[in-house]
């Protein structure tokens, strides 16, 4: 099995001011994984207030990648043993198509699902005045309040 990992600094169409500190883009992990004649790939951007930043989640992969066992089962339990995290995300979910793949089958056939379900998502608006932050949520004319 072959995994290679690298980051890519993704950058916001404007700044984002929360609570504390205004975020100008984001640094996400992007993993690529190899094995016989399949290839997945999967990103993570991780959690600031963890302290997950991309260099972190880099070095977690890094680390782990030369331990993992070549066989598939052997290399995801190893990844279960890892910290919770966007690495240990990453890695799982290559190891979810990696394993979908070697059956032929969609990954939420292996996960027991009989279908795939659209989910809701949040979006985060950030700190403003209050007619810019109006604008913003009208930007999104699907979105339904949260309760």
């Amino acid at each position: 099995m072959q995994i290679s990992a690298s980051i890519e600094e993704i950058r916001f169409k404007q700044p984002l001011a929360i609570a504390g500190r205004t975020l100008a883009g984001q640094s996400v992990l992007c993993v690529e994984a190899r094995h016989g004649n399949h290839v997945a790939h999967a990103e993570a951007a991780g959690v600031f207030y963890r302290g997950e930043t991309g260099a972190r989640m880099l070095a977690e992969v890094q680390g782990v990648r030369d331990q993992l066992p070549s066989d598939l089962p052997g290399a995801w339990r190893r990844i279960q043993q890892m910290p919770a995290g966007g690495a240990r995300n990453a890695l799982d979910w290559v190891m979810w198509q990696l394993a979908a793949a070697e059956r032929g089958e969609p990954a939420y056939r292996l996960a027991f699902l009989q279908r795939v379900r659209p989910r809701l998502t949040m979006v985060t608006l950030g700190v403003d005045d209050a007619p810019s932050m109006a604008r913003a949520a009208l930007s999104y004319p699907a979105a339904k309040r949260s309760s």
